[in-house]
């Protein structure tokens, strides 16, 4: 009983040693000007203005002191606006966007605090071409499984660089328990392709990321392109209970800042997974401030399956 009541002892002042008080000194930041916006052709303007919080608050942001917005098209202004005090977002109809323009903004509140942005809307890339098929795989332990070949035609037609992304949404309905239900989510598919490869990250430990299918023309610049990736066949079977699904194909044309953005934030992320770097910055275009404003178009393609 002396041993064990002795190796309690010690054991107890190493680990009491071992602890060490570290005083962390964060600096207080004075509050910024926060805008998002992401602007779809002919749909209705949406914009988000708030202002930043401190890392240790508990809110995400704070309501912005009277916010005021003068936006701009192609040069010719579209008026000022004054945003809600109630509510961060903004919808406002009667401001749309068509492909090809370019949109400026500035913002600034009561306090006098002013910020800058501008973006352009893409241009519409189409899909020239889009074709499935169902082949048999055999994984390293011979198992074999079946999955959904896609192959999606593009043609990048400006001699600039441009990017883009690629998301399937699974949607379906039916019925469970006397209950009419729906399902809407983006699914995980396999980037097979070599434009999924971030060349731009090679060397990087962030070479395993799933960048959610972002990619840029760095392989088919002003040229014809064919992007292929797999589906496993469990995402495109139906429930006991759904009756109809769907896939929906979505080739985006993203703005520079909003492909940036996305890819920062998804990098970012994945510095949890090795805690010894320090954080990268999430892409930012606001002078003067905080948050996004950028633009995207897209097309979309879909496969209907039935019971």
């Amino acid at each position: 009983m002396k041993v064990i009541t002795l190796l309690t002892f010690f054991m107890m002042l190493v680990l009491w040693s071992c602890e060490k008080d570290i005083d962390i000194n964060i600096k207080k930041q004075p509050k910024q000007l926060v805008a998002y916006s992401f602007i779809y052709p002919d749909s209705a303007f949406k914009l988000f203005v708030g202002l930043s919080e401190n890392i240790l608050a508990l809110n995400n942001y704070q309501l912005a002191d009277n916010p005021v917005f003068e936006i701009s098209k192609n040069n010719i202004s579209l008026g000022t606006f004054v945003l809600p005090t109630d509510d961060a977002w903004s919808l406002w109809p009667t401001i749309r966007f068509e492909a090809g323009d370019s949109i400026a903004i500035k913002c600034y509140q009561g306090g006098g605090d002013t910020i800058y942005a501008k973006t352009f809307v893409p241009i519409t890339i189409p899909i020239d071409h889009f074709e499935v098929d169902s082949v048999s795989k055999t994984d390293g332990f011979g198992t074999i499984k079946k999955e959904l070949e896609c192959k999606l035609t593009l043609t990048d037609v400006d001699p600039e660089s441009n990017y883009f992304q690629i998301n399937v949404i699974r949607k379906s309905s039916g019925v469970k328990d006397g209950v009419s239900f729906t399902t809407n989510t983006f699914v995980v598919y396999n980037k097979t392709d070599q434009v999924f490869f971030q060349h731009d990250q090679s060397g990087s430990v962030f070479q395993g990321l799933d960048f959610q299918g972002l990619f840029d023309d760095y392989l088919f610049n002003n040229s014809t392109y064919t992007v292929r990736f797999t589906i496993d066949d469990d995402l495109i079977k139906l429930s006991e209970y759904e009756q109809n699904m769907s896939l929906t194909f979505m080739l985006s044309h993203l703005s520079s800042d909003y492909y940036l953005y996305l890819k920062t934030k998804i990098i970012s992320n994945g510095y949890q997974q090795v805690p010894v770097f320090d954080p990268l910055k999430v892409h930012n275009n606001i002078s003067g401030g905080l948050g996004l404003f950028s633009s995207l178009n897209f097309q979309t393609v879909s496969l209907l399956f039935s019971k």
